[in-house]
């Protein structure tokens, strides 16, 4: 996943940033201290999340990815957008 453009992401303006798929997995980007999120795991980065700024999500199959953005109080959470990731094709092994 790649932020291209739009606000840095702070730990004033954010409580956690992650990326979850219908195959269950989440990615953790970034999270303020006691945002509840230790469940996923350590956070693959830190704030500020600014334009630019990738983050690589696993994915086994094709699946729908989400970009989740919560508020800094926790109270509000938004997905910013989705994607349909499709796995790739191989020939891998094959005559």
């Amino acid at each position: 996943m790649r932020f291209d453009r739009g606000n840095a992401m702070t730990a004033a303006n954010t409580a956690a940033l992650y990326v979850t798929s219908d195959d269950d997995t989440e990615t953790l980007w970034a999270a303020s201290e006691g945002s509840g999120h230790d469940e996923i795991g350590p956070p693959a980065g830190s704030f500020p999340v600014e334009p630019g700024a990738s983050l690589l999500h696993p994915c086994k199959r094709a699946t729908r990815l989400r970009v989740v953005w919560e508020s800094a109080d926790g109270d509000n959470s938004v997905a910013f957008d989705s994607y349909e990731y499709s796995a790739p094709t191989t020939t891998e092994g094959t005559e």
